[in-house]
């Protein structure tokens, strides 16, 4: 059974109801019966041992930011367990309408000081992925509420370089992070939660589990396993969402990390043996990060043009820098130094056209009226190669340099997103652009 969840339409009323689930005046008595538990002198902890009394739900909580694949995904899962699908099609211009997402949580039973808070998790999250994050939010509130049990499985899916997963079609994206903090915001839903599917790409690697699974800890106390990719994670889950579903049914404290698994870059934590994957011996991976440094200059500057987005060269390099910045036997230093580079080479790799069409889509009116300040003819960077693009730069910083209107603030802002586009920075190209 797969059950859809969406945080609803402007407009639209509480979410029906749905086997299992408690709606209207029944989930408003229970929250009645739940208000006790809301005093000043609650502790998180005591709260956190909460999932260990109620009935444990071995349904799947699916949330899914590349659109292209829920379907089969959901499917899958849906062959071992009940899911319950977070996903948004088509995702809504407007983001979410605030005031029905109250409306919504108070129907479900969350008094009003606890549906303030839980918004502003929501609010803290990338406008393009707080759809999902409040359909989420939804599918919690009767846990949260402590009207029954919250699906102890969590899967998080769609493309990501380790910190954010986005759709692959640029309509969204989240932060693992912002997951972890709505959890942190509804923390008796969160401790129902026992065993996290990240299937994403580069979500492994010894320094993004084990060394920082304090802060999964943090947000789902009860959690008892993390699955997810030092590298290249499968399509549509490939066969490991069946293994992991599987594994994961019931309570468990270990998953097996077979040889097979290990080379298709799966990378485990449990409470029982800890983190482990197939990582290659470190010396190795220096090695490959020499021939990367070699080329890097090349690919940022253009000099060197990727033949589409799956070049050999380029994508080895950015998986170099990936699988370097996630270890834990390399200084901090050099893990952020590789992980700024990967973050660089991923722009690289979708700069044409992706990138392009997307700075012409969402960033050409505000550059456009720099140029016109200066007498101008904007440029397009659909179509264009990295090496194009940084001319064009080039060429507005000349042509400003020769005029008397650096003070202009339309001026000003149009060299501010040009100098994020040169460098490829993260602040002005976010991750959902970078798409086939």
């Amino acid at each position: 059974m797969i059950e859809r969840m969406h945080a609803g339409a402007p407009g639209a009323g509480p979410p029906e109801n749905v086997e299992g689930r408690s709606t209207g005046a029944e989930a408003r008595t229970a929250s009645r019966r739940a208000d006790a538990f809301w005093g000043d002198g609650v502790d998180a902890t005591i709260d956190a041992g909460l999932a260990a009394f109620v009935r444990h739900d071995d349904a799947i909580v699916h949330v899914g930011m590349n659109r292209a694949s829920v379907a089969r995904e959901t499917a899958t899962l849906a062959r071992f367990a009940p899911v319950v699908a977070v996903s948004v099609e088509p995702p809504s211009e407007t983001g979410i309408d605030e005031e029905t997402f109250l409306a919504k949580l108070g129907a479900l039973g969350l008094r009003a000081e606890r549906g303030r808070a839980i918004l502003d998790a929501v609010r803290a999250a990338d406008p393009s992925g707080r759809e999902e994050l409040a359909a989420l939010a939804l599918v919690w509130a009767v846990a949260e509420n402590g009207t029954r049990a919250a699906p102890s499985r969590l899967v998080l899916s769609g493309h990501s370089s380790g910190e954010t997963f986005w759709d692959g079609e640029g309509a969204g994206q989240l932060d693992f992070a912002d997951v972890r903090r709505l959890a942190l915001a509804m923390p008796r839903a969160a401790a129902h939660v026992e065993d996290v599917h990240l299937s994403a790409c580069s979500t492994g690697g010894q320094a993004a589990l084990a060394d920082r699974r304090a802060e999964w800890l943090a947000a789902f106390p009860n959690l008892r396993t993390i699955w997810g990719y030092d590298g290249a994670a499968p399509e549509a889950g490939g066969g490991h969402l069946a293994d992991w579903a599987m594994a994961t049914r019931g309570r468990t404290d270990r998953l097996a990390l077979t040889p097979s698994r290990a080379r298709e870059h799966v990378a485990l934590w449990d409470r029982t043996s800890g983190y482990r994957d197939g990582a290659e011996p470190l010396a190795r991976v220096r090695a490959r990060a020499l021939v990367a440094d070699g080329r890097f200059e090349d690919w940022v500057s253009g000099a060197r043009r990727p033949r589409g987005a799956d070049d050999a060269a380029l994508v080895a390099d950015y998986r170099t820098y990936q699988a370097l910045s996630k270890r834990s036997d390399v200084p901090p230093a050099e893990r952020e130094d590789a992980w700024e580079r990967a973050e660089t080479l991923l722009r690289v790799r979708y700069f044409e056209p992706a990138i392009g069409r997307a700075i012409d889509r969402e960033l050409g009116e505000a550059i456009e009226s720099g140029y016109r300040a200066l007498g101008r003819t904007p440029p397009t960077f659909a179509g264009r190669s990295l090496a194009d693009a940084i001319r064009q730069i080039d060429e507005f910083e000349q042509a400003l340099a020769r005029a008397n209107v650096s003070s202009d603030p339309n001026v000003s802002r149009t060299r501010e997103l040009l100098a994020g586009v040169r460098s490829l920075h993260r602040g002005t190209i976010p991750h959902r652009w970078c798409r086939h």
